[in-house]
């Protein structure tokens, strides 16, 4: 029988590592865990528990680490930047790049965008991103970052070696193997603006196209990761 995963971002306090809230009552409630268990608990930071049971007193469940392993982070940054969505697609791009172990997802508000971030979104993404998480057997959780204005996305990755923009009109050979540090940007239903286009394009974005058709946002995001993850790995 496989060791359930679980997620922590508690400190370790005397060789113990607690969980609580949802991860806490799935393992009391749902799995109906026992003393002595066995576990492992990862904190998202490319650490990874193993550890039994220890205490299930009250809301909090605490695991004492038998062995703690180490994984570093893959070198290189790789940054998925699609347009903010409704929240079911939305929803449905935050879970496969997590699943995929995309390093950082920035949602970005763009002119044809239709909808505005909603309150604590973030926070809501990532409870998905930690399902991924565990679900995959990762230990590097997904940075998601609060949506930002086009500009913005411009100004904050400037520094970023490689950066793509996709579009139908794009030629497939910009989309060809490469390693350096790359964002990918994927436009909002209806694609951009052409004030836009300008702005990607006169800050190094260059265009890509990686089907020849017309792509929903979200399979446009999904199928680009999967793509550039299978590369890295």
């Amino acid at each position: 029988m496989d060791i359930r995963r679980f997620y922590s971002n508690q400190d370790i306090n005397d060789g113990t590592i607690e969980l609580i809230d949802e991860e806490a009552y799935h393992l009391k409630k749902v799995l109906r865990a026992q003393i002595g268990d066995t576990v492992e608990v990862t904190n998202g930071l490319g650490n990874l528990y193993i550890g039994k049971v220890d205490s299930l007193k009250g809301d909090r469940v605490k695991v004492k680490i038998n062995e703690n392993h180490r994984f570093p982070k893959r070198e290189g940054r790789f940054i998925i930047a699609p347009s903010l969505l409704r929240r079911n697609p939305m929803n449905l791009i935050i879970e496969k790049l997590s699943e995929l172990g995309v390093p950082e997802i920035t949602p970005v508000l763009f002119n044809r965008t239709e909808i505005k971030p909603a309150d604590k979104v973030v926070q809501k993404w990532e409870k998905i991103a930690i399902t991924s998480l565990k679900v995959n057997k990762r230990v590097w959780m997904s940075r998601i970052n609060e949506p930002i204005y086009l500009q913005q996305l411009i100004d904050h990755y400037a520094d970023v070696e490689r950066k793509i923009m996709l579009d139908i009109d794009g030629d497939r050979s910009n989309y060809a193997e490469n390693r350096a540090d790359t964002i990918i940007v994927v436009g909002p239903p209806g694609d951009f603006i052409e004030q836009e286009k300008t702005a990607l394009h006169a800050n190094g974005y260059t265009a890509a196209n990686i089907n020849g058709g017309t792509l929903r946002v979200e399979t446009a995001a999904i199928t680009a990761a999967a793509i550039y993850m299978r590369q890295l790995n």
